[in-house]
């Protein structure tokens, strides 16, 4: 393992609550600092945080995997000053990189335990004999993770998910505003304003639901529909207008898709209004037909450092966001504060299965866990805003 520098330059940002997380079991932490933690993230500030405050407990990071639409160079610069292996591959080589990592940490005779967004694992946990072998774990936070975990079958080892914890819900409210603001900035370079574009909102899943609520606080026309009928009317109790999606790609100038499956189909292309501008809200790059819309169109393009425009063969015009990536990663997404509370959700998960709490296989985070996590952030919160982190509480 290499050893780690000083811990760097970026502006230190806190996470109080993950710090007494990692005093608070010497016996577990024991265990801990006897296994090669390899985290898979977005590298974010946040992130960083997280990884300085794991070696501040003296817990040894065998390796950051970067997402690569979401890794912020400063902060890839920052880990490497740190002394930490530091990759950003494309998202089909994370698996091989993960490999080589544990296969590494095998051969110096350690376990390992990982931490990641978005189900990357997978495979490797339903097939790979090495990883079975040598990973104590994974803990995973995402939705779009639960879903390949679940789909992956028989595991080869516990897999430990918050996705759809009860804490993890509180996530949702920042993400749609960072949706939002992304949308804001994107409609402005087309010369157009978010209050007065048409909005088409596919999926109102938690973080549909919190993109919506946010448009709705711009004063934005917004349309929904989800597939399941039971958020249908869930939107339509909240005050939101629903519609079918034909209706909707035809007459929106803006489509945010936020199913975590797709919005869009190939098929559905030249239904959608000429000139609309496609975001996405999920964890990956799925929620629209890009390979479709690459193959049909002409070479595209650029109308902003954001902003794509393919022309297809009937010349209707299709403007993506992000390449398809989802737009929330661009800047500030969650407070400090809850980003604490998600890192306070990995490091109980890293607990639990250095206890043995969870068989191989699928779980959610104990609900036992997630009370305590509740009380330890708020205790470390109480007297701040949670949101901002510093006001003063009036007299």
């Amino acid at each position: 393992m290499p050893a780690h520098k000083a811990l760097g330059t970026i502006g230190m940002m806190e996470l109080p609550a993950t710090t007494r997380l990692l005093q608070g079991q010497p016996e577990v932490i024991s265990d801990l600092r006897d296994t090669d933690v390899v985290i898979i993230q977005h590298l974010l500030k946040d992130t960083l945080a997280f990884v300085r405050a794991l070696i501040a407990a003296k817990i040894p990071v065998r390796a950051v995997i970067g997402i690569p639409y979401s890794a912020k160079p400063e902060v890839v610069h920052e880990l490497e000053n740190l002394g930490i292996d530091t990759l950003v591959p494309d998202l089909e080589k994370i698996p091989d990189v993960v490999v080589r990592h544990i296969q590494q940490s095998r051969r110096d005779s350690r376990k390992s335990i990982i931490h990641e967004v978005g189900g990357y694992c997978s495979e490797l946990a339903h097939q790979n004999r090495d990883f079975g072998e040598t990973c104590m774990g994974v803990v995973e936070e995402t939705k779009q993770g639960l879903w390949r975990y679940a789909k992956s079958g028989k595991l080869l080892v516990p897999v430990v998910q918050f996705a759809d914890a009860r804490l993890k819900t509180c996530e949702s409210e920042f993400v749609g505003r960072a949706v939002v603001r992304s949308l804001d900035e994107d409609l402005a370079a087309l010369g157009k304003s978010i209050e007065t574009t048409d909005i088409a909102l596919i999926g109102f899943g938690d973080i549909g639901s919190g993109v919506a609520r946010s448009l709705r606080r711009r004063g934005c026309h917004v349309w929904c529909h989800d597939i399941k009928p039971a958020r249908m009317m869930e939107a339509v109790s909240q005050g939101f207008r629903c519609a079918d999606p034909a209706r909707l790609l035809a007459t929106c100038g803006a489509v945010v898709g936020a199913t975590g499956v797709g919005c869009i189909a190939a098929e559905q292309l030249e239904n959608v209004r000429d000139g609309v501008l496609l975001a996405s809200a999920s964890s990956r790059d799925l929620e629209f037909p890009i390979a479709a819309i690459q193959k049909s169109s002409a070479e595209p393009l650029t109308l902003s450092p954001y902003i794509k425009e393919y022309r297809l063969g009937s010349g209707k015009r299709i403007r993506l966001s992000n390449d398809g990536f989802p737009v929330n990663f661009r800047a500030f997404s969650l407070p400090p504060s809850f980003g604490d509370l998600m890192f306070c959700q990995v490091v109980t998960g890293f607990y639990g299965l250095l206890r043995g709490d969870y068989s191989n296989g699928l779980h959610r985070l104990a609900e036992s866990d997630q009370e305590m996590i509740a009380r330890i952030w708020w205790e470390s919160y109480a007297d701040q805003d949670p949101i901002s982190g510093n006001w003063e509480v009036p007299a």
